[in-house]
């Protein structure tokens, strides 16, 4: 029983640690013009398969064929649909969407915390019930968090997308890999949630022998 016990713990702090790791990324994703970081987007309008604009957390950038030439400077719940750049595919920004964009990048931060939080309080404590407990309940959180984070940047995305499309059918709009990323981060999470609590069970089927010893 120890040893599955343990061999859920290891497993479930892998798949938190690959839920960071893809959190991580995604914050940081498309705030500046470097390699990588601009590969990081949420969502891309292209214009006549040459202009686009991409649209991450905390800010947007423009390019063309498939070159991003310019990214504005990062800013906190920032809000993609009345980026001004935007007007060159559908005529006027959307407005409307303030407070769901601040709320989801608060929740997006709240993920990453939970996560942060189950991966070092797992790995840094002794293995037992409580520990395993606690780690499984707050991935288990930050689970719910990154899904209802996930459903606005796809409402929102599609949202923009057909809207541009409606205005010129010459813009196409894609989602890009953070929204993809943070799909990958929930499915991570759900994992270590499992896993974390078959740790659970074991340890708690493990004390239940002891005791009848």
């Amino acid at each position: 029983m120890a040893f599955w016990a343990s061999f859920f713990k290891y497993t479930a702090s892998i798949f938190a640690f690959c839920a960071l790791v893809l959190q991580f990324f995604t914050l940081i994703g498309n705030t500046y013009n470097v390699k990588f970081l601009k590969l990081l987007y949420i969502a891309r309008l292209t214009k006549n398969g040459q202009d686009f604009i991409d649209f991450g957390l905390w800010n947007a950038c423009t390019g063309t064929n498939g070159t991003v030439l310019h990214c504005n400077a990062p800013k906190p719940a920032y809000v993609w649909t009345a980026e001004s750049s935007l007007t060159e595919f559908i005529g006027s920004p959307v407005g409307g969407y303030d407070k769901v964009f601040l709320a989801n990048f608060i929740l997006y931060w709240c993920g990453f915390a939970l996560t942060l939080f189950a991966f070092i309080f797992s790995v840094s404590t002794h293995y037992n019930r409580i520990t395993d407990s606690m780690a499984a309940m707050a991935t288990c959180l930050a689970f719910l968090v990154l899904f209802a984070v996930f459903v606005i940047l796809i409402v929102v995305a599609y949202r923009v997308i057909g809207l541009t499309h409606s205005h010129n059918a010459t813009v196409q709009g894609s989602i890009g890999s953070a929204t993809w990323m943070t799909l990958g981060a929930m499915a991570a999470l759900l994992l270590a949630t499992i896993y974390y609590g078959l740790g659970c069970f074991f340890r708690a089927k493990r004390a239940r022998t002891y005791e009848k010893v």
